[in-house]
Parts: structure tokens; sequence; C-alpha cells
């Protein structure tokens, strides 16, 4: 699929394509669209589209840009949808995916504050770093299909058994934010899959592993043994951590209760332990990383070492609960290879029902794009602004393009 060839543009004088959708001549007030790497103003020019990687013809309701003439009011989407409009994310500038019949589309297009209306073609669906990624997992090296995640408008189950005949469906993402489902194909059969009439994006499946390099008084001053928060008293008293990470050695001498007792509501740091993606309930590779970074966020060996708190974890008296995502085979211990959930959405809404209102995740992707997980995060955090989500933001600084979802989330 050639997704270069889409950037190079060819001109539509806004009056003609004003008429050609049939919209008022209020195109004039649009700002250039971003979408998928791929940047015009429909107010002077449409990119050019290869026929391969245009929208394809339906009977039925669609999906369109759709781009308002100004900041958006509630109002205008609501007018919208009045309309007959269904509307499926937000595009910068001021615009958004809209499923409209046909029919419908020139009413919703003659709405005053309606810029512009355009197909939501195929090459504004496929990322265009599927193909690119050197896997570390030789399984995925070696596998000459590409495992996709696709997040569709809604009808996941439907939208899925029809990729199941262009493809292997290997999982079903039961998310409100952002559903869809986790496909192989093969590379050719790309574009069959983001032709579904559902379908809002392709991507491939990022590999993820673990992130993490040094801490306490990095963090709180980035001078040798200053630490400014605690001496205003700030130690993380009455919060709780979520942590998805490799797992936990929970009878460390930093989280180690009486008797070794497994984690629970009373347990003194480690409240709730739970599988989305590990291997067992456990830190079982031996870099230990998720045991390291729980002991930077909220470690404390004070208890069984006699009040020596000189190296304990940044919130000590925080406690915290647990989603392991470990692999624990030697080859992901060997390359840091861990299994998140293909959607974040669950684990977040597990953690905040719980209690907690601090997520922090040591670990990401090679992937520069803002992808699937990136909406999980802020789709949720927009829905919970109580709900604070940190990532890490890669080991391959400093250069540019070298933060690795999903830390690319805003």
């Amino acid at each position: 699929m050639n997704i270069a060839a889409i950037r190079r543009p060819l001109a539509f004088f806004a009056l003609f394509a004003s008429i050609l959708i049939g919209a008022p001549g209020t195109a004039a007030d649009a700002a250039p669209i971003d979408l998928n790497g791929i940047r015009f103003d429909p107010s002077i020019e449409e990119p050019s589209i290869p026929p391969e990687l245009r929208a394809p013809e339906t009977r039925g309701p669609a999906l369109y840009l759709v781009q308002l003439t100004g900041p958006i009011e509630e109002a205008w989407k609501e007018q919208i949808r009045r309309h007959g409009g269904e509307l499926f994310g937000y595009v910068p500038q001021n615009a958004f995916v809209v499923r409209v019949d046909p029919q419908e589309r020139r009413s919703v297009a003659a709405l005053p504050f309606v810029g512009w209306i355009g197909p939501y073609h195929l090459a504004y669906r496929i990322s265009p770093a599927i193909g690119t990624t050197a896997f570390r997992d030789p399984a995925r090296a070696e596998d000459p299909r590409v495992t996709l995640r696709v997040r569709v408008t809604d009808a996941p189950d439907r939208t899925a058994r029809a990729a199941g005949r262009i493809g292997e469906v290997v999982e079903r993402i039961d998310d409100r934010i952002a559903p869809g489902f986790v496909v192989r194909v093969a590379p050719d059969r790309v574009r069959a899959v983001a032709a579904l009439a559902t379908v809002l994006y392709v991507e491939e499946l990022p590999e993820c592993f673990l992130l993490n390099n040094t801490t306490r008084w990095v963090v709180q001053s980035n001078q040798t043994g200053q630490t400014p928060i605690w001496s205003q008293g700030i130690r993380g008293d009455g919060q709780l951590l979520c942590m998805m990470d490799s797992g936990l050695d929970y009878n460390s001498c930093w989280f180690r209760e009486n008797g070794n007792a497994p984690p629970g509501p009373t347990h003194r740091k480690v409240v709730d332990y739970r599988e989305w993606g590990g291997g067992n309930a456990y830190d079982g590779c031996s870099s230990g990383h998720g045991t390291h970074v729980a002991g930077t966020a909220v470690g404390d060996q004070s208890y069984i070492n006699g009040g020596n708190y000189s190296y304990n974890g940044m919130a000590d008296r925080a406690r915290i609960m647990v989603q392991d995502v470990g692999g624990d085979s030697w080859l992901a211990c060997l390359f840091g290879l861990i299994s998140p959930p293909s959607s974040l959405t669950s684990p977040f809404d597990d953690a905040y029902t719980n209690g907690a209102r601090v997520h922090t995740n040591s670990w990401g992707s090679s992937s520069n794009s803002y992808d699937g997980y990136a909406v999980d995060i802020d789709g949720f955090m927009w829905s919970h602004p109580d709900f604070l989500v940190f990532f890490a933001n890669g080991n391959a600084g400093p250069g540019g393009g070298t933060v690795g979802s999903p830390a690319t989330a805003k």
C-alpha cells in the first residue's frame, strides 16, 4: 500500500468542493485537518488519494469527516445528531468522524456551523507504520502475517466475524471507549479489514517491553540526597497506587507482611494482586522489574528494619495494587517482554473501582504513534479527571520521535 502517495495534494477550489459535497460556501473558515500523518486545508485543497485507499462505496450509512467552522460547541454536536449523524472521535482541527446516511448528509452539510464534509477514506484509517516494526520476539519477527488492533465504531462482534473471513481473529476487545478486536492477516489484506463498514482505525499491535532506569532524589530535586518533598511531610499517607508491570515479589523486605501473608485488603502494602496477562502472580524474572518499580514508588522496609527509611520509595506510606502483565518465559525475561491487555480501559476501571487514583506504568513500545493505547488513556482520564496515569517516556532518547507509545498520549 502506497501511503506516501496520499500526501501529494491535488487542488480543488473551495467553491467546487462545496458544490461537490453539497455544503454551503463556509469552507473558507476551515482550519487544516491533521489525520494519520496527512495534513490538508479543505478550503484550499484535498489530498490526492490513490484509488485503492479511497473510501469504499456503500448503500447505507457511511463514515465521513465533518469539519466545523470554529471551536466545538456542544449544541453543534447535538444538532448533528438530530440530523441523523453519529459522532465517533475528534480529529484536529475542529472535525469529527461522523456516520450518516447518504440521504441525510446534505442536511448535515447545510448546518450553518459545518464548513466541510468529505469521505473518511481508507488512507485515514490505516496506520502508515504497519509493517515497519523490528520485533524482539522471534515468533512475531518470523510470522509473515501482521497482527492488527482494529478499532470500530460499534458492533465489534459482527465486524470481528467479518474480519474472521479475511484473517484470524485472536481477541475481542470489549471496551466502552474503543471497542474492537485483534486480527492476524497477510499484509496485502490490511485494506480489506480497513474497508469493513464500522472500522475507524487499523494499526499494528505494538510489542511492549519494560522501561525504567534510576530514583528518589532524582525525582524530588535531581540533587544528590536532597528530598524536598519528604521535607514537607508528603509521603503518600492514605493513598493507593495501582501498578501495571511484570509483577511483584511481595515477600521482599519492601512489602513483606507478618507471616509472609499474601496480598489482600488488610495487607500493610499490597492490597490487591491480579493477573492481566502475566504468567503467574509473582515477579518471575531475575531482573525483578516490577518489584524495582513498586519499590521506587511505594517501597517501605522500615517496618522490618528498625524505622530506617533512607532507601524507601517516593510515597513510602502509600499502599499498592498490582496488575501483573509479566511474561515469565526465558525469552520474555531476556527481552523484557510483557503482555498488557489490548485495551487499557478495563484495568483502569478495576483500579478506579478499588480506590486507586494514580496508575503507574514503566513500560512501552518502540512505536512513536498516537495509538489505541493512547486513546484509552486519554479517554479514561477525560471522563475521570481525578485519575492520573503515568507512563515511561522510554529509554531511547533524547532525539526527536523517541517517545514510545503509550507515552504518546496527550
